[in-house]
């Protein structure tokens, strides 16, 4: 195999795996590209990429054709933090939840824990496009994601945690992407991958001192949240909690266009 081609996730709770990946990039020739998580999985589903990160929504269509490419993922055992429904009234007072649709796995996610746990049937709608924070009226809520959720969970007075509901539900962790391949790696260059993320695991405290500007938060908050909250080994148990996901995203009746 020639040039690998890699995208990757440009959030924070992939810094670890990223850094590594990009630290010996130029070691191994690979072509590493960072971007949102739909975008990711555009890039992947066009083949213009033979790896990537992917947001494990994307699954979802049983058509994909791919391979499992590392033991490593971005997961989380409990709390993720990151992956918020948000509101200003409790769940059972909710008429309508607005979705990030920067990741279809938190849209997928959303849609789950309220047929499943929280048993309400709210009107779906996009995050509207406009200047600053969403302005919610009564009964309204937002899934939001990634980096910008650090600043968001402050402005709400309640905070419900995607993963830890899914923990609630099914006693399980849960994986919000993985490294999907095009076609089985060699060998070899499946090692070279888990040695470059082991790496960037083993030394990403370090590196993210170097770029402390483009946090989201302070270091110790970015620190604590990678250590506490963000989980990486694709263990039995993320994989048992990747099929039931996907098993019931299959039941779900209508699909949100993500």
């Amino acid at each position: 195999m020639g040039l690998l081609r890699i995208s990757a996730v440009s959030y924070l709770n992939a810094f670890p795996l990223v850094c590594g990946v990009q630290h010996w990039a130029c070691t191994y020739g690979w072509d590493i590209q960072l971007k949102l998580p739909a975008l990711s999985a555009q890039d992947f589903l066009a083949h213009r990429v033979d790896l990537a990160l992917m947001p494990i929504g994307a699954l979802a269509d049983s058509n994909l054709s791919y391979q499992i490419a590392s033991d490593f993922c971005v997961g989380a055992e409990a709390e993720v933090f990151s992956v918020c429904l948000l509101a200003n009234e409790p769940l059972e007072q909710l008429h309508t939840i607005y979705l990030d649709t920067a990741s279809c796995t938190s849209v997928l996610l959303a849609r789950i824990l309220a047929d499943r746990l929280w048993h309400i049937a709210p009107q779906w709608l996009p995050v509207p496009l406009e200047d600053g924070p969403l302005q919610l009226h009564a009964g309204e809520a937002m899934v939001a994601i990634g980096d910008k959720v650090f600043a968001l969970r402050q402005q709400y007075a309640y905070i419900y945690d995607l993963a830890l509901e899914w923990r609630r539900l099914t006693g399980l962790p849960f994986v919000f992407a993985a490294w999907l391949g095009q076609q089985p790696l060699p060998p070899a260059q499946r090692q070279d991958l888990h040695n470059a993320m082991a790496w960037g695991l083993a030394n990403y405290p370090a590196l993210l001192q170097a770029h402390t500007e483009y946090l989201p938060c302070s270091l110790p908050e970015a620190l604590r949240y990678l250590h506490e909250n963000i989980d990486y080994p694709l263990t039995p148990s993320k994989q048992r909690a990747l099929d039931l996901f996907l098993s019931f995203c299959a039941t779900m009746k209508t699909k949100p266009s993500c």
